[in-house]
């Protein structure tokens, strides 16, 4: 869980687990219905509140305490009661650019956890401000040097899925079609295991207070953090907090309402897996998996064609052969142009083709027998014979 969430705010979110096995080219689920976590993420930046103090006595800097309003992270209970506190954050800036030292928080967060008994919501607020790295607050302090104000809260709720479609590798869609809230509820029979229930449907979801806490205790660990900028007699210094296992750097560069979905995303996503996921107990949901067959299909109709050719061809088989079954099979075969002979050709027409003294070659026959033509039939003697044809 905790890799995931460190990857889930670098950008990369990793999908619940599936199996979409070959041959199957897609599988798709009908809606799913399960506990995840939800987010939702208010920006101030247009309308800060804040006071700033200086103290020129010890040191030129400015101090400014940032105000979030109860309704940035406000969530009603099951019975209807309204939870959320103002949450205030001190920026420090440097009231000119000036050796020997300038000082500013580049970047601030600040976490809030609320864990209340039956009835009550579960939820984790993060109030964030970002700062430029170098900037002076000034004594007009005409322009404020902070380019965000934001903050996300996360909480249980019902998810369901639909339109759930999936190839071998990875989820195509999945959107949330609807979500609600998870309110908690006392369970009797098991003290460690905290239920939640969801309003409308009525069903109860168990998670266990060894699974439920270190989620939001780690989130509130690597959120909450500090990032300043200190230039100190001319060398630039940026720092991290040492004592928070913090992303803060990631965070004052990063797209916060990206990374809000994503944590969001990626915890539901754990809570969907048993294999590669932190829930054992998961259950698998079946689906239906596509796969592509060859198949043939028979246009009918446009099967006339060869079997009319081949009608035709066989018709006219039958004719040749009822034709020519009384005559002599003899094809190319040149011992029946030996043995029956040329009739009607005179020898001076031959000689003429031929002068005398021209040596026959192949070539000099075959250019006379061009124009030669002939049919096999019978002579006035009733011999078989090459007998001249006109052309």
């Amino acid at each position: 869980m905790q890799a995931s969430i460190v990857n889930a705010i670098m950008g990369s979110v990793a999908p619940p687990a599936f199996s979409c096995p070959a041959p199957a080219s897609e599988c798709r689920w009908n809606n799913v219905t399960t506990l995840g976590m939800c987010s939702e993420f208010r920006n101030f930046t247009e309308s800060p509140r804040f006071n700033c103090t200086e103290d020129w006595e010890t040191e030129p800097f400015f101090k400014c305490d940032f105000l979030f309003p109860p309704s940035s992270h406000t969530r009603t209970d099951r019975d209807g009661d309204v939870r959320g506190e103002e949450v205030n954050i001190t920026m420090t800036f440097s009231a000119e650019l000036v050796p020997p030292e300038v000082q500013n928080t580049m970047y601030k967060s600040t976490t809030d956890y609320f864990f209340g008994g039956t009835g009550s919501a579960n939820l984790m607020s993060l109030f964030l401000i970002k700062g430029v790295e170098v900037a002076s607050l000034g004594e007009t302090r005409d322009a404020l040097p902070v380019t965000e104000l934001v903050a996300s809260t996360w909480f249980w709720c019902e998810k369901t899925y639909e339109e759930i479609v999936a190839n071998q590798t990875h989820i195509i869609s999945a959107k949330v079609d609807r979500w609600e809230q998870v309110f908690r509820v006392e369970n009797g029979s098991d003290p460690y295991t905290r239920d939640n229930l969801a309003n409308s449907r009525g069903k109860i979801y168990g998670m266990r207070n060894d699974s439920n806490n270190p989620i939001w205790t780690y989130l509130r660990a690597v959120l909450a953090g500090e990032l300043l900028h200190q230039t100190v007699r001319g060398v630039r210094n940026t720092a991290l907090d040492p004592l928070n296992v913090s992303l803060a750097y990631y965070l004052w560069r990063g797209n916060i309402s990206q990374i809000t979905e994503n944590i969001a995303q990626v915890v539901t996503d754990q809570l969907r897996s048993n294999e590669g996921g932190d829930n054992n107990n998961v259950t698998m949901v079946r689906g239906k998996a596509v796969y592509e067959e060859r198949f043939y299909v028979m246009n009918w109709p446009w099967i006339i064609w060869p079997l009319a050719e081949i009608l035709m061809v066989i018709v006219l088989l039958v004719i040749t052969m009822a034709q020519t079954r009384n005559q002599p099979l003899l094809k190319t075969s040149v011992a029946a142009l030996l043995f029956h002979g040329l009739d009607g050709w005179r020898r001076q027409d031959l000689d003429a083709w031929i002068p005398k003294g021209k040596l026959e070659n192949m070539e000099s026959l075959d250019k006379v027998t061009e124009n030669m033509a002939a049919r096999f039939q019978e002579d006035d003697g009733g011999v078989l014979r090459f007998r001249r044809v006109n052309p």
